[in-house]
This record gives structure tokens, sequence and C-alpha cells, in this order.
């Protein structure tokens, strides 16, 4: 179709990105499900030797649930909530974005080339990937940092593979789980969900299931598959450094709008001091990082784990505090 010899397919094109654009950079919505299907790619390679360890564990777990830490026993160190410091410029030295990585471990061809990238990441390992254990350890060793991207219960009937939180779980269960989860992930300082978009909601549930890793020390990152999570507020209450995501960068799996969303989190990074986007290793993902990170370098952006952020957020609410803002 022309309109005065003009062609009108770069204005529909430029639509369909800016759609895809906004699907992927919110999260939300849509995002809950979607995100969710996208992970049941990755999260049906079931594994049975996890599937037993579980097992063990559960049964063999002591017949008391672990308490809550005390406050004396808390990581003093927990950061304030976001809403609590927002405004504070926290990166005097540069805008920072963290990239997250999920489902590691699984496809092994795609994690190697995801820890190729030539920028630091957080790596987020499935415990259960036939590869995990091996690549955790090649990820930490080319200066990665690395967390176990743990599955928890989505509403609807999308599978978040073996091992997963459930709803309805005692305390018992759900930690035993997690510790199983954590021995596949060597050098974890930290983790994230995978799904449990039913499960988040649950604070009650968050907490029990976060208590040993508060006391181990571990940070928590919200991926935030539901609007409606309250898990980072739970691990707070235990003590454990907290964020959540601010970008799914492959919401939409097409390089448009991959692209578009990285260059909200460069905006959101420049504009608030930080900024935490997820994605996942699939071709479209990797093929547009690996062409968008050196000019993202280049422009300044600098590029840090997730426990970078939260040791600059620390920093930040108490330099304004000692300035008495």
């Amino acid at each position: 179709m022309n309109t005065g010899g003009k062609s009108l397919a770069p204005v529909f094109a430029g639509l369909a990105a800016a759609l895809a654009f906004m699907l992927g950079a919110a999260g939300f919505g849509l995002g809950e499900a979607a995100h969710e299907a996208m992970d049941q790619e990755s999260g049906a390679n079931s594994i049975k030797s996890f599937e037993n360890r579980i097992r063990e564990r559960v049964v063999n777990a002591a017949p008391a649930p672990a308490a809550a830490p005390s406050p004396a026993q808390r990581n003093t160190d927990a950061v304030t909530a976001p809403a609590r410091i927002e405004g504070v410029p926290i990166a005097p030295s540069g805008p920072m974005l963290a990239i997250v990585i999920d489902d590691l471990g699984v496809d092994a061809a795609r994690s190697e080339r995801t820890l190729a990238l030539p920028v630091p990441l957080t790596a987020a390992f499935l415990p259960y990937g036939a590869a995990t254990s091996a690549l955790a350890q090649d990820a930490a060793a080319r200066g990665h940092e690395v967390i176990l991207h743990m599955p928890m219960q989505p509403q609807g009937e999308a599978d978040p593979g073996p091992g997963a939180l459930l709803a309805g779980q005692g305390p018992q269960e759900m930690q035993a789980r997690l510790a199983a989860a954590l021995e596949r992930v060597p050098g974890a300082v930290g983790l994230n969900n995978h799904m449990g978009s039913l499960v988040t909601r649950d604070a009650g549930a968050m907490r029990a299931a976060l208590a040993p890793a508060a006391m181990q020390g571990l940070y928590f990152l919200d991926s935030v598959t539901t609007p409606g999570s309250r898990a980072a507020a739970a691990a707070e209450g235990l003590g454990m450094a907290a964020l959540r995501r601010d970008v799914f960068i492959d919401h939409a799996d097409d390089p448009a709008a991959i692209r578009a969303a990285l260059d909200a989190a460069e905006r959101l990074a420049r504009e608030r001091g930080f900024a935490v986007a997820i994605g996942h290793p699939r071709e479209a993902t990797l093929s547009v990082l690996e062409d968008w990170l050196p000019g993202a370098q280049a422009r300044g952006l600098r590029f840090v784990a997730v426990s970078e952020v939260i040791a600059a957020r620390r920093a930040a609410t108490v330099r304004t505090a000692a300035l008495g803002e």
C-alpha cells in the first residue's frame, strides 16, 4: 500500500516493535503467564537423580523446621526496601546495570555461550540441569556471579520442574528442597525464583522456605513473575538483602523488542543509578546482547553483579542517613 508514493511498511513495523517492547519491559499482567510459559520450556527437562535427592532430603530432615533467625543472628547489612530510598543517587562512578540470565545449566551449549559474554553477569542456574554444577563453577571462574534459580509453583498448569517449592508444603519439606537445590549450584551467593507466581504471593510460605538461606547470608532476587509477589518483603523480614527485577529483557522473543527492553533498562539505570534486568539463554537474546553490550560499555554503562547493586544501595542508605536526609 502506498500513500503519496511512500510505503507504510516502516510505520507498521515500528508499531509492531513498540507493542512488543511494551509487553517486554513491563513484565506484568500478560507477563506472568507468558514468562512462566516461557520458563516451562526449560523446566520440562527433569532429572531423576535430582528428584531422588529431594526425597532423601525430605525423609532425613530434622522433625522440627528451622526457626527463623533472631534479630541478633540476622544479616545486619540487610537492604532497606526500595521504596524507602527511591531517588537516592547511588552510583557516583556511573550507572549500573545488573543483567541476570536465568535457566542456565539445562542447555549446555547456550549456557556456555552466555558465560562467554564480555561483561560480568549474574548467572542463575536451574538445580536440575545436567550441566549445572560444572557450569556454575566455570561461571565463577570467569568472574560471573552465581545464584540458584529455584523452581517454584506458578498459577495454572505450567510445570516448574522437579524439586519445586509447592503451595501446601510444610516448612520442613520446603527447606529440604531448597537445601538440595543449593547443593547442585556450587558457589551460589543468592537465589531467585523460577516461575513461582502462586508461591511467591504467600509471604508465610516464603519466610519458611527462605529461613535457612537467610542464615547462610544469601540474598534474594524477586523475579516478579506476578505483581502480587510478596517474596522480596518476606526475605527482607528475615534479614536477607533483597531486590526486585526491573525489566524482562526477552518477554517477547523478538530481536527488536529485546533491544528496546535493553535500551529501557539502560535509561532506568541512568535515571536511578541502577537497574536489574532478567533474560534467558535464547538465540535471539544472546545475539542481541553480543551486539548491544560493546556499545553500552562505550556509552559509560557499568555492568555489575546483583550483589554490587545491593552493596551500592546499602552504602547510599547509610550515606543518606548520615547526612540526615
